[in-house]
């Protein structure tokens, strides 16, 4: 990170030496597809995934973090795909995980402890907190970028992200966004960012990352140059309606599909999840039992880098697979 791109024509790269920005890899491996092993027609287990999650480290400690939709169709065996910084998978068929709900059925988050090893959190240098937005100007049109799932193409054998760009439409205000809840045909009112971007299924608990932007003038010249990224929040879903011919591609028999239109969970909301007082005691515990841990095997403690982080999430795993239908 640390490019920048212009809006304004190439003159203004040549002239400042800028190059235009993209998504850093290491983005793209903080996202984890979660799902079911699914018996192929050859009766081999195959991963088949439904949804999104990230990891996001916090206070010493690493969250895998995704919708509360998501996790509630997860909470009996379920199968992880991860992706190391060299991008190889791991894969973890039959996980067994202590879920923390929030308590407001209207927050659409869960979260649970563990991370494979090798892969990349969202640490804080990346969070968009209010003071990081008040300070960066960020609002209404700033670029956005939703990291996840791609249903018609995840990857056979290892994660294949997919970036969807687009912008914020609406800042959250007093006034909450209407969302449908499909298992219970419901609406839910969620505080939140609208973004504009087009998108298919899978993307629930996916990554929402955002860039600031600012003015550069030399002489006569001006251009609006765009920042680095930082995380927004998490996206919960797209606002849908029936579907036509060309919308339908992904499932013909779909009754609704995205319409370029989805709600952001703000990246504070899932903060102030993560310091209430239940997790906050979790936390702490565990983080002085792995320095227990390597005092007693006299390793040097780094709980930023939680080296015992895969053998924590091993733990968590039952030994047989099991059939599983994929989540929608």
């Amino acid at each position: 990170m640390g490019n920048y791109r212009a809006h304004l024509g190439p003159c203004i790269y040549q002239q400042l030496g800028l190059v235009p920005l993209r998504i850093t890899d290491d983005v793209r491996t903080c996202v984890a597809f979660v799902g079911h092993m699914v018996a192929d027609e050859r009766n081999e287990l195959c991963f088949v995934p439904g949804a999104t999650g990230f990891f996001l480290l916090f206070d010493g400690a690493t969250y895998f973090v995704t919708a509360r939709h998501v996790a509630s169709r997860l909470e009996g065996p379920f199968a992880l795909r991860a992706s190391q910084k060299d991008g190889s998978p791991i894969l973890f068929e039959d996980v067994e995980a202590g879920w923390f709900h929030h308590p407001n059925p209207n927050v659409d988050i869960s979260v649970v402890v563990g991370l494979p090893d090798g892969a990349f959190n969202i640490a804080e240098d990346l969070f968009a907190t209010p003071d990081a937005i008040k300070r960066l100007n960020i609002g209404i049109g700033n670029e956005t970028h939703v990291v996840g799932l791609y249903r018609l193409m995840y990857g056979a054998n290892r994660n294949l992200p997919i970036v969807h760009t687009g912008h914020i439409a609406m800042v959250p205000e007093d006034e909450p966004i209407p969302m449908l809840e499909r298992g219970t045909g419901k609406i839910r009112l969620v505080n939140g960012y609208l973004v504009e971007a087009q998108t298919l299924e899978g993307l629930s608990g996916a990554p929402v990352f955002v860039r600031n932007s600012w003015r550069w003038n030399q002489g006569d010249q001006t251009a609006l140059l765009s920042g680095d990224i930082l995380l927004l929040g998490m996206w919960l879903g797209a606002w849908d309606a029936p579907p036509g011919d060309v919308l339908s591609l992904e499932r013909p028999e779909a009754k609704r599909v995205p319409v370029g239109m989805g709600v952001v969970l703000p990246l504070q909301t899932i903060l102030e999840f993560l310091m209430t007082d239940e997790i906050r005691a979790h936390r702490k515990k565990r983080l002085a039992d792995e320095k227990a841990a390597s005092f007693d095997s006299d390793i040097p403690v780094k709980p930023v880098e939680n080296p015992r982080h895969k053998e924590d999430f091993t733990r968590l795993l039952n030994a047989a697979a099991k059939r599983r239908e994929p989540t929608d």
